[in-house]
């Protein structure tokens, strides 16, 4: 499908002779109109949630949450451009682009918030047992649940979306520490930990919040979580492989893990019920200001990079 272009431009070309935009993200699709500005340049061809088998014509990719890679670029000769409309760009093989010398950006901080009100929101519901409170069928009884101040909240990864989520459990009055690999400059009462063991020891909820890379795969491992002084509220909003799905069922069914907030679908979380597990299909960014606010960073990117500029959210990509 493609979006509606003026018929023809000034030296009479058609608008399909325009190099092709191919949007893949989802959330962008439903909101096509965030891409108006690049109507008079381009050529805009909506595929949500695929690549399609013919990218011929296609020069840049608006890009979801999709694997690309050798196989993908070799359908795409002329694509010289891909915007990766979100954080992550774990799921595109790097190597590939660097042969091809195809330039690669991202979205950063834009969907932060969005995503960290998502998590909250999961993690208000296990604690406080929504499943139950919220259902007629059900008598709470005497039913007791914590308060969120009384929880230490700790926090891998500090970058926009850990600040993100560090404000608002600072919002809910929680205690929260912190770990980065680099230092960051903290708010008034954050603490940092010294290291991860640390981190874990010390924390009721720990939020996972890292950028993929290999460095971060599995980066909660089983040493880590032996650390833990009581059962954890864990919080997933970085991607599905920070930590071992294997490791969080294994934790659930010993309880070492109390419950698990997490913005990917596994099946292997479902035995264990919404009051355990919330599990959200990657909707956390999926709100109309976050798309707008994704939209506008890679139009500006876009046309930097057609007028020879270095787009601002440019990714370093190491050469082969």
């Amino acid at each position: 499908m493609r979006v509606a272009c003026s018929s023809q431009s000034e030296g009479g070309t058609g608008a399909f002779d325009r190099p092709e935009v191919l949007v893949t993200s989802s959330g962008l699709t439903q909101l096509a109109d965030a891409l108006s500005e690049l109507q008079d340049a381009f050529s805009i061809r909506l595929s949500p949630r695929e690549l399609p088998a013919d990218m011929s014509k296609t020069e840049i990719i608006i890009l979801g949450n999709e694997y690309l890679g050798t196989a993908d670029l070799d359908r795409a000769p002329n694509l010289k451009l891909i915007c990766r409309f979100g954080v992550h760009t774990n799921r595109v093989e790097h190597a590939a682009l660097a042969k091809r010398g195809i330039t690669l950006t991202n979205c950063p901080a834009a969907s932060s918030g969005s995503v960290a009100d998502l998590a909250f929101a999961g993690l208000l519901s296990l604690v406080r047992r929504l499943d139950i409170v919220i259902n007629p069928d059900r008598v709470p009884g005497a039913l007791l649940t914590e308060d969120m101040d009384s929880l230490r909240f700790g926090i891998i990864g500090f970058g926009s979306l850990g600040q993100a989520l560090c404000a608002r459990a600072q919002g809910f009055g929680m205690p929260v520490q912190v770990w980065n690999r680099t230092p960051r400059t903290l708010p008034e009462g954050v603490i940092s930990a010294p290291n991860l063991h640390s981190l874990v020891a010390q924390s009721d909820v720990l939020a996972v919040a890292v950028k993929g890379n290999p460095q971060t795969v599995n980066i909660l491992d089983e040493a880590l979580l032996a650390q833990a002084t009581r059962p954890l509220w864990l919080v997933n909003v970085a991607y599905l492989e920070a930590i071992d799905p294997h490791l969080v069922t294994v934790g659930l069914r010993n309880r070492t893990i109390n419950g698990y907030v997490v913005d990917f679908v596994d099946p292997g979380f479902v035995e264990f019920g919404s009051h355990r597990v919330v599990m959200t299909p990657h909707v956390g960014a999926k709100t109309k200001s976050a798309v707008r606010k994704k939209a506008s960073q890679v139009i500006s990117d876009i046309f930097a990079w057609r007028t020879g500029q270095r787009p601002v959210n440019q990714i370093e990509i190491a050469q082969p």
